[in-house]
């Protein structure tokens, strides 16, 4: 429910950084704010479904998380629920999930996703605002009539244009303009996803192919991507090496089914619908690993599946750091914070050993180097050129790539070429990668704009 005054909203707990989160996404919202026990226990018995839009709770109310979730799915079954926090040391969210809250949520990894709770369930009425999802552009047919509209975001101006009107289709200029300007995904509103998903399942059957289009095997990786973290940063499952096996089967399934699978084939399009997401942890990680195997495909490299580990698990170590160190690509960090920053590395393969997770030397070591240099300049170690591996060299030009290539709201995008030379400036890639990444993009961005689109669904 919701009337002209706010939205009703239940705040249990949350610590400060999470409170500020939500009460900055739920614009106009009314809060009634539980602080401890005391005040939880004389007001519980009293909320029932349809008095608030969401509950957000936390850690800080002095009660247990499991009883917490099992009291509110009995007082409140249907409205949804939310467990909230940025505290690594209390997230259990096989247990909470279990025990009733609907989502956990840790920030800032999952802040695109609280974001996308609050506008669906908080605001309602004339102000409620939409949610677009990404989709791509591989998926859309020329001409194809879409029940559906489309848009575009421009970063810049930090808004989204109408590409195509329901029941009208994206013409055969406007696909020759999205790939001069080498873009790889458009937005849909949120509500008509399942009209898009209708769309490319009988797109695909008519084409014979497969049964998974390329937003759904985006968005599958994503979701493997944040199930895999929800297992290595939930302290009530144990790290010993039987559960440590499984994890790493685990991430090869999570890469052969979605890194690397048609790749080969496909290289520069599944590139391009790898780059261009808004931007979250997840995403960061599984486009990473997904560009970092790209691009070892595509230059000979020997074993892409392991640069691909190396990007899942790179940054694990950001969310013992800052939180405003934990979202920004390594130039944005300030000089009195870059020593901290590039402990990340280090962290990151900490989080790893605590699961019993073994992983090939090699991809530890590219995990370990991603932030060094060719110029010597960079972190932990400073290493000479000649020191840094060849997998830490991919595995970095992926992580910058990546930041390069967002939609960002007040920044330009850069295509692949664009993103490739502001890399090439500063010094950080062995040359002989960066020559044969640079023959690559310029032979595959050549041939993919004037392409035929009849493979797209391949």
């Amino acid at each position: 429910m919701s009337d002209e005054s706010g939205y009703p909203v239940l705040l249990i707990g949350l610590d400060g950084p999470s409170k500020a989160e939500v009460e900055s996404l739920c614009e106009g919202a009314l809060y009634t704010v539980i602080h401890d026990a005391t005040e939880f226990e004389k007001a519980f018995e009293s909320w029932q479904d349809g008095m608030f839009n969401a509950v957000f709770a936390g850690s800080e109310a002095g009660l247990p998380a499991n009883e917490l979730a099992q009291v509110l799915q009995n007082q409140c079954p249907e409205t949804k629920k939310f467990f909230v926090a940025t505290d690594p040391k209390v997230w259990e969210p096989r247990l909470l999930l279990k025990n009733g809250f609907n989502q956990c949520l840790q920030l800032p990894l999952d802040r695109s996703l609280l974001k996308e709770a609050c506008l669906t369930y908080v605001i309602t009425g004339e102000k409620k605002k939409r949610v677009y999802k990404g989709v791509r552009v591989l998926d859309l047919g020329e001409g194809d009539r879409l029940d559906f509209e489309t848009y575009a975001f421009l970063p810049l101006n930090r808004k989204y244009i109408k590409l195509s009107a329901k029941g009208e289709g994206l013409t055969e200029k406007k696909l020759e303009k999205l790939a001069e300007n080498q873009v790889g995904q458009v937005f849909v509103d949120q509500k008509d996803m399942a009209q898009f998903y209708q769309y490319t399942a009988s797109k695909l059957r008519s084409l014979g192919a497969g049964a998974v289009s390329s937003t759904e095997r985006q968005e599958k990786l994503r979701e493997s991507v944040r199930g895999l973290f929800q297992d290595i940063f939930d302290s009530s499952v144990k790290g010993d090496f039987d559960h440590g096996k499984e994890m790493i089967s685990q991430v090869e399934g999570i890469i052969s089914s979605y890194v690397t699978k048609g790749a080969t084939s496909q290289w520069y399009k599944k590139l391009l619908s790898s780059i261009g997401d808004t931007g979250d942890s997840y995403s960061h990680a599984s486009n990473v690993s997904t560009v970092a195997a790209l691009f070892a495909i595509g230059i000979g490299h020997p074993r892409p599946e392991d640069i691909a580990m190396a990007g899942l698990f790179h940054d694990l170590g950001l969310t013992e750091l800052p939180v405003e160190l934990q979202s920004i690509p390594e130039w944005e960090v300030k000089p009195e914070l870059r020593e901290l920053f590039y402990s990340h590395p280090e962290r990151s393969m900490n989080r790893v050993k605590m699961k019993r997770i073994i992983v090939p030397p090699e991809v530890e070591k590219a995990i370990l180097q991603h932030h060094e240099k060719w110029s010597g300049k960079g972190g932990p170690k400073g290493l000479p050129a000649g020191r840094i591996s060849d997998d830490a060299m991919i595995l970095s030009f992926a992580d910058q790539f990546d930041y390069l290539t967002r939609l960002e709201e007040g920044k330009r995008h850069l295509s692949p070429l664009e993103a490739y030379e502001e890399i090439k400036r500063n010094g950080s890639i062995n040359p002989e990668i960066l020559a044969k990444i640079r023959r690559l993009l310029e032979k595959e961005a050549s041939e993919g704009s004037h392409g035929s689109r009849a493979e797209k669904h391949s």
